[in-house]
């Protein structure tokens, strides 16, 4: 038995979950890139840092354990910056074959 108006209910139900779903997309992306952000300002700060101290170490006579912070700091800086690009290749490929674009 058919409902008068039903389908334009169902209708208007789909599109309330279409927009629904579509806001949860934008806030999750937003936190997404803005926690991206703050992670890479903190990185910053840190490689920085032990940048500072490393040059702070050899001029002061402590040339072995400064360029030990220095080659540290940015093997690490390196080695993130490449798993990083990996990832994000791996992640591409993953969509394309998903079929997502």
């Amino acid at each position: 038995m058919a409902v008068p108006g039903s389908g334009a209910r169902i209708l208007g139900m789909a599109e309330a979950q279409a927009k629904h779903r579509q806001q949860l997309e934008t806030k999750h992306l937003t936190e997404t890139l803005s926690i991206q952000k703050w992670g890479l300002v903190a990185a910053t700060i840190i490689a920085l840092t032990i940048c500072v101290g490393g040059i702070w170490l050899i001029s002061t006579g402590k040339s072995t354990e400064g360029l030990s912070a220095l080659v540290g700091a940015v093997v690490s800086l390196v080695g993130l910056f490449i798993y990083g690009g990996r990832r994000q290749v791996q992640e591409q490929a993953k969509k394309r074959a998903a079929g997502g674009g």
